[in-house]
């Protein structure tokens, strides 16, 4: 009997609209991204950079069109270590592969959604070798098989939604992995020219302090001053003489420095092995062109934050546990898939293609597991956790960041006040010397007093030095913490494949 028969037609239309509703039911199981940390505007201290590093838009070799932050220090001596970096550093090179095979992953799920087909041939001969009348036969098959799982609860369409949201992520990490890698580069960068400048002073002190020992020599034969005068000024002499080892270990160490971070390359094996020996450009012109990049306001707006890599990153690992927490539950409904298959066989060639002898099948089927010991809810739990994990993880990713900036603010603010102090201080030492030295020879100031006066000179110069070098960490470590210039890295953080896909 038709069961048609028996079912009033207003029973099938509503059997038929309650199947419908199920199965919209079961594709709307996309889950809404959860509510984003919203960081509320703070009053970030304002630095000032007409106080030390002044913003010169001027300079020719700059090209600030063109030129990232980590560029402009030094192009000419940058750029082959800045190419060699991205290139050879582990690091990198770990994060780009990740970042690949993230892809590859993305493209195998976009894959999994689209019908499977094969094709297969046989080619047989049998045989009846003890039979009285021994005979042979030849067969020969053809055949063509497709099968598709029907995504009706979104499971795959989820499953590729977190596989992109994962390549998004890795392409991410690695502009992170690349920004933080530039930035020690440019610190090493900055430390191997601190050092150069350090070791210039040490033996410009050194030579001072010989001059002025040797001056002193004359004067004790004139009479002028006595013998402990003499002696202290060439104690004075031989500790500076005993400073500048130091220095031209801290570039050695710089050196090193460079050549981990850029995978020993070519060009950091071609930098010379002394202070005396490198070829860098002025450190005064370093610390413009540096500075170059400091806009003329720091008040940074706390939306932009959310635009680093590393909290992109973190955002994107929480799409893409959404994404799984989905396909998770759509695993709870049964599934669907449909099969076919054309065949064909025969003993000989000519027949194989026979439309006769083609055979077509077609199949449908549903599975449904009936008890699995609760091993889907607890995959659906844990996929839960993970969501408020990955939460966690972008609250933590955007107070990090907001930490990095506002010491760096901070930071920068405190050294550009203490480095202007220093330079007043430099030049009032400078001053005090020449009446020093004036009235030392007019017989109105002992040597030793004259040696005091001579050593807080030098000290002055140094601790200015030691300020400029530390200003010039904090200036890098801010434009690391903002993530300037990121957009001049690769992979993009917004993949128009990817995004094609999500849309």
């Amino acid at each position: 009997m038709n069961s048609s028969s028996v079912i009033p037609p207003r029973l099938q239309r509503r059997s038929l609209a309650s199947l419908l509703c199920l199965l919209l039911a079961g594709c709307a199981t996309q889950s809404e991204l959860p509510d984003l940390p919203q960081l509320r505007d703070s009053q970030w201290p304002q630095a000032h950079p007409q106080a030390s590093i002044q913003s010169n838009s001027d300079i020719s070799v700059l090209q600030p069109d063109t030129l990232a932050w980590w560029q402009r220090p030094d192009p000419q001596h940058l750029a082959p270590l800045i190419k060699a970096t991205l290139a050879y550093n582990a690091d990198i090179s770990t994060a780009r592969i990740s970042y690949q095979q993230a892809r590859l992953t993305a493209d195998s799920s976009n894959a999994s959604r689209w019908p499977q087909v094969s094709a297969q041939a046989s080619a047989g001969r049998s045989s009846t070798p003890f039979a009285d009348n021994g005979s042979a036969a030849n067969s020969l098959g053809l055949g063509l098989s497709a099968s598709w799982e029907l995504d009706l609860w979104g499971e795959l369409d989820a499953a590729e939604r977190a596989a992109v949201a994962q390549w998004q992520g890795a392409g991410a990490t690695l502009q992170y992995q690349q920004l933080s890698l530039l930035a020690d580069l440019i610190s090493a960068w900055s430390s191997l020219i601190n050092s150069v400048e350090r070791w210039r002073l040490a033996v410009d002190n050194r030579d001072i302090s010989k001059a002025t020992w040797q001056q002193m020599v004359w004067q004790r034969q004139a009479g002028l001053i006595t013998d402990l005068d003499v002696a202290n000024a060439r104690t004075s002499w031989l500790q500076a003489e005993a400073a500048i080892p130091q220095w031209r270990d801290q570039y050695q160490q710089a050196l090193q420095d460079i050549r981990i971070i850029c995978g020993d390359c070519e060009a950091a094996a071609r930098l010379p092995g002394q202070p005396d020996q490198l070829p860098v450009p002025d450190a005064n012109l370093f610390d413009q062109q540096l500075g170059s990049v400091l806009p003329t306001s720091l008040q940074v707006p706390a939306s932009q934050l959310q635009q680093r890599p590393d909290v992109q990153a973190a955002e994107w690992n929480l799409r893409a546990s959404v994404a799984s927490l989905d396909s998770s539950k759509a695993s709870r409904w049964p599934s669907i898939s449909l099969s076919g298959s054309l065949s064909s066989s025969s003993s000989n060639a000519a027949s194989l293609f026979d439309p006769e002898q083609i055979v077509a099948q077609i199949a449908a089927s549903i599975g449904y597991t009936l008890f699995d010991g609760g091993q889907i809810r607890n995959r659906i739990s844990s996929a839960e956790l993970d969501v408020q994990q990955a939460l966690v993880n972008y609250r933590s990713a955007l107070m990090s960041a907001r930490q990095e900036v506002e010491n760096a603010l901070s930071a920068l603010d405190s050294q550009q006040q203490q480095l202007q102090a220093l330079l007043q201080a430099e030049d009032s030492a400078a001053q005090a010397w020449q009446l020093a030295q004036q009235q030392q020879q007019a017989g109105l100031l002992s040597g030793s007093d004259a040696l005091t006066v001579q050593a807080s000179w030098l000290s002055a110069r140094a601790t200015r030095v030691a300020g400029n070098a530390d200003l010039r960490s904090s200036l890098i470590t801010l434009y690391r913490a903002l993530a300037l210039d990121v957009d001049n890295l690769a992979p993009s953080a917004t993949s128009s494949a990817a995004t094609t896909r999500q849309e």
